[in-house]
């Protein structure tokens, strides 16, 4: 956030890293950080099994939340006469099959329902390079991240955006509690002396700015509303990452206002975080139903990590209510049963007592 500490750069120079951390907020490097701090959480959504050497889940998963789509073909010196130029980190068996992703690139030729039949492939990977066009449903297949192919990359960069500027927020508090007061200049003689002062509070120093550098009186103003500033702060940052996790299926564990937060509240915004995790789901498993079809492979894919565990306490919540209700239609049905076995009874003893 400000200039990098000693043991910071001492540490990125052991890595053979130069510290690039400007003195002031840095706002596009912190964006960048919170951006792919996300991409990182969301890399391990889904688990595949089957998947030939030539194509990693990393890579296949880094184009279609990027992205929000992926072009699957099959590339060969044989079948196409490109051969990959990297194949030297590739232990490819006899039985893979040499499949690669690609960034979806349409065609313009649509058909009826607008939908682009083809899909242009280019590539430096491969020598000579692979430029080339394939149908779709014949050589290709096109996995969609979402139905409508928008990828997790906008949602991650608005969070990223929001969290850098509730993150700014958060360290000018910190710093501001340090001196309660704000300086009125009237001369440039006056803003240096308080920029040295300001700057020397940011970097953890405690000063005090000489008269003789001022040439007149500064006007202080003490500042107000500042007790819950840093609350107001941390809440805020909280606020903008469960929205977040609320963006990509998961309900988070922060505890802000969870005290005002019902359970059938909190069952309900369960609900409503599933489709999204769902339909990332179904979209990619009907494109490897696709693949394994076309190419002959044996791909499956499932949900992993954190979103697997919410799937499992969703299912478990899921036959608890189903058994719930079944237990309550029974005893509704015992009831009745007893209620009519006393009319019964009732008619049958009031006929014996009239014989």
């Amino acid at each position: 956030m400000s200039t990098p500490s000693r043991f910071y750069r001492q540490f990125l120079s052991s890595l053979g890293v130069e510290a690039t951390i400007k003195a002031e907020y840095d706002k596009d490097h912190s964006t960048r950080q919170n951006f792919y701090s996300f991409l990182n959480k969301t890399a391990q959504m889904f688990e595949y099994d089957g998947l030939p050497s030539t194509l990693p889940a990393i890579a296949l998963e880094r184009i279609l939340q990027n992205t929000g789509g992926a072009t699957i073909v099959r590339v060969d010196n044989k079948s196409t006469g490109y051969g990959p130029s990297f194949t030297s980190y590739l232990s490819m068996t006899s039985e893979d099959v040499p499949l690669y992703a690609f960034p979806v690139n349409f065609a313009e030729a649509p058909d009826p329902y607008g939908e682009p039949f083809q899909v242009i492939v280019t590539s430096p990977g491969f020598k000579p390079t692979l430029s080339h066009t394939y149908e779709i449903n014949k050589d290709a297949v096109v996995i969609r991240n979402d139905t409508y192919m928008r990828g997790l990359a906008h949602i991650h960069f608005k969070y990223a955006a929001l969290l850098t500027e509730a993150e700014i927020s958060l360290q000018s508090t910190l710093v501001t509690l340090r001196d309660h007061m704000t300086f009125i200049v009237k001369t440039k003689q006056q803003k240096t002396a308080v920029d040295q002062y300001l700057a020397d509070l940011a970097a953890g120093k405690y000063g005090a700015i000489m008269a003789a550098d001022l040439g007149s009186p500064l006007q202080p103003i003490a500042h107000d509303g500042r007790t819950n500033a840093v609350e107001l702060a941390v809440n805020g940052i909280q606020a903008i990452k469960s929205a977040w996790y609320n963006e990509i299926g998961l309900n988070p564990s922060f505890s802000l206002k969870r005290e005002y937060t019902s359970a059938q509240e909190i069952d309900t915004n369960t609900d409503l975080l599933m489709p999204i995790i769902d339909d990332m789901l179904r979209c990619r498993e009907i494109g490897v139903e696709q693949i394994n079809d076309m190419f002959g492979t044996h791909i499956t894919v499932r949900k992993s990590s954190a979103w697997a565990i919410k799937q499992q306490e969703t299912d478990l919540t899921l036959e608890a209510q189903e058994a719930e209700a079944h237990t309550q239609v029974g005893g509704e049905e015992d009831v009745q049963s007893v209620d009519g076995g006393g009319d019964s009874n009732g008619e049958n003893k009031d006929d014996k007592d009239d014989s």
